[in-house]
C-alpha cells in the first residue's frame, strides 16, 4: 500500500493515450493508440533531425543565429503546429514544410538570414538567442511530442569553432545520434 512512482498528466485534445519512453526517461509521449499490457512505442517523429546550429555568428551579430532541420525521410513532413523550444521560442506556421530529404533553416532574423543565403529556405523570428557556450533545443511536433532535441556545448569534446570563429556545429550524418559531441563538427 506504498506509491512506489506517480506524475500528473493532462488529457490533451482527442489524444487518448500517454507513455513514458523510453520507460527509464521523464519524456511522455501523447499519442491515440495505446499499448495496455505491451511495451511503450508511441508514435515518434524521428524524420526530422536538427542537423546545423549556428550559435555565435562572427562579430557577435545575433540576427546570424540560426537553426537548420533536416528531413532524412523519403516523405514531405508537415510542420505546421510544431515548436523550437529551449533558450530559442518558435512556433512554425501553417504551411510550413520540409520536402523529402530537404533543408529548413529557422532562425533569429530571417530577412538578414536571406540576405546572406540567398539559396536557403528560411523561417523566422524566433524569440530568445542561442547560448554561445551551449544550450537546449528541442524540436516539438504537434502533439507537443519531442521529435528531437540537441544539448549542445562549445569547446571540450565539441567543436570550437563554433565559438564565433565563423563555424557553425554541423551534424556529420543526420544518422548519427546528435546527442553526442563526436557526431558533429565545425563547418566550413
Amino acid at each position: 500500500n506504498n506509491v512506489v512512482d506517480s506524475v500528473a498528466l493532462s488529457r490533451r485534445g482527442a489524444l487518448n493515450s500517454v507513455q513514458r519512453f523510453p520507460l527509464s526517461s521523464s519524456e511522455w509521449y501523447y499519442g491515440d493508440i495505446a499499448t495496455q499490457d505491451t511495451l511503450n512505442n508511441p508514435a515518434r517523429h524521428d524524420e526530422i533531425v536538427i542537423n546545423e546550429i549556428m550559435c555565435d555568428p562572427p562579430s557577435d551579430e545575433i540576427a546570424g543565429e540560426f537553426v537548420e532541420l533536416y528531413n532524412k525521410s523519403g516523405a514531405a513532413i508537415s510542420l505546421a503546429g510544431w515548436k523550437l523550444r529551449g533558450g530559442i521560442d518558435f512556433d512554425f506556421p501553417a504551411g510550413a514544410s520540409i520536402p523529402p530529404g530537404g533543408y529548413l533553416v529557422v532562425g533569429a532574423n530571417q530577412a538578414y538570414l536571406q540576405t546572406a543565403y540567398p539559396g536557403a529556405t528560411i523561417l523566422g523570428n524566433w524569440s530568445g538567442k542561442l547560448g554561445n557556450k551551449g544550450d537546449l533545443i528541442r524540436l516539438i511536433d504537434r502533439n507537443n511530442n519531442l521529435a528531437d532535441e540537441v544539448d549542445y556545448l562549445v569547446g571540450g569534446d565539441w567543436p570550437e569553432l563554433a565559438a564565433g570563429f565563423g563555424s557553425s556545429l554541423e551534424l556529420i550524418n543526420p544518422d548519427m545520434d546528435n546527442s553526442r559531441a563526436s557526431a558533429w563538427r565545425s563547418s566550413d
